[in-house]
């Protein structure tokens, strides 16, 4: 018996979708519009999401593990998943900048000062009378 394998529709055009993104990612890191470190968590879903889409079988598998009777709903959690990883990470991230930018205001608070006390005693320097 030929076991040759056909491709339904809609999962030619997720895998057509899937390689689509991950070119569009692939083409954002090259022009430097995303960071690489940032960029390795949207490969993961991307990832999972064309493993999922290539292995058909696999996503029935996913959900009858997870006892779900409607496979494209476990899709769905998948992909809400990976919605939340990235969300998370850029929480982290954004946390981290916040952190950064309240220490940059404070020490560009703390220069303004110093540097308004420096032009007041060179402004004192020069009015007071030259001793002979």
């Amino acid at each position: 018996m030929n076991h040759i394998y056909y491709m339904s529709r809609i999962q030619f055009f997720s895998v057509l979708g899937a390689v689509l993104l991950l070119a569009a990612l692939i083409w954002l890191i090259r022009r430097k519009k995303l960071l690489v470190e940032y960029a390795i968590l949207w490969l993961g879903i991307f990832g999972i999401f064309t493993v999922i889409a290539i292995f058909g079988g696999l996503l029935d598998r996913i959900s009858s593990f997870f006892g779900i009777l409607y496979p494209p709903a476990a899709l769905f959690i998948v992909l809400i998943a990976g919605v939340f990883l990235l969300l998370l990470n850029f929480s982290v991230v954004i946390s981290n900048l916040k952190r950064k930018l309240d220490d940059l205001a404070v020490r560009n608070a703390l220069l303004d000062e110093k540097l308004r006390s420096l032009e007041e005693e060179k402004g004192r320097d020069t009015t007071a009378p030259a001793a002979e």
